[in-house]
C-alpha cells in the first residue's frame, strides 16, 4: 500500500507516501485518494498473478498447463485484467473473490518451485481483497 502514515490535523489528514513526502488533504480527499491508489495496488497485483501464470502456460509442462479447463480458468482471469480498471475498488475486491477457484485452478504445478510462493501471493491478494471487501460493507 503506499499510504504509509495518516495524521489528523484540523479537519485536515498529513498523508505521508512511502517515506518521499507529505500531502495535506480534507479527509474526503483523503479516502478518496487511498482508495484509487488501493485500486491500483490490487488491479497490479491481480494482472502480475494472472500473467506469470499465463507464461507458464505458454513455456510450461504442456502435459500440466494445456488442459482445457486450466486454459479456460486462464481465458477467464485475462479477460478480468482488462476488465478491471473500469471497475470501482469495491467491484474489483468482488471479482477477485468471485475468482478464487480460477485464480487457484491456475497454480503452478505442485513441482514447479514457484508453487509455494505464488501460492502464498495468491492467499494475500484474496485478504487484500477481503478485507476492502469486508470494510466497505
Amino acid at each position: 500500500m503506499v499510504i504509509q502514515h495518516i495524521k489528523q490535523k484540523s479537519g485536515m489528514v498529513e498523508v505521508n507516501i512511502n517515506g518521499n513526502g507529505k500531502l495535506l488533504l480534507s479527509i474526503g480527499s483523503a479516502k478518496l485518494y487511498s482508495d484509487q491508489e488501493y485500486k491500483k495496488h490490487l488491479i497490479a497485483e491481480y494482472k502480475t498473478f494472472v500473467l506469470h501464470k499465463k507464461m507458464l502456460f505458454e513455456y510450461g509442462d504442456g502435459s500440466f498447463y494445456r488442459r482445457k479447463r486450466k486454459i479456460e480458468s486462464l481465458d477467464k482471469c485475462l479477460k478480468y485484467v482488462d476488465y478491471l480498471p473500469n471497475c470501482t475498488t469495491i467491484g474489483i475486491c468482488k471479482i477477485i473473490q468471485r475468482s478464487q477457484p480460477l485464480l487457484e485452478h491456475i497454480l503452478p504445478s505442485p513441482g514447479n518451485s514457484s508453487y509455494g510462493p505464488q501460492k502464498e501471493k495468491l492467499q494475500k491478494l484474496l485478504a487484500l481483497s477481503n478485507k476492502h471487501f469486508t470494510a466497505k460493507e
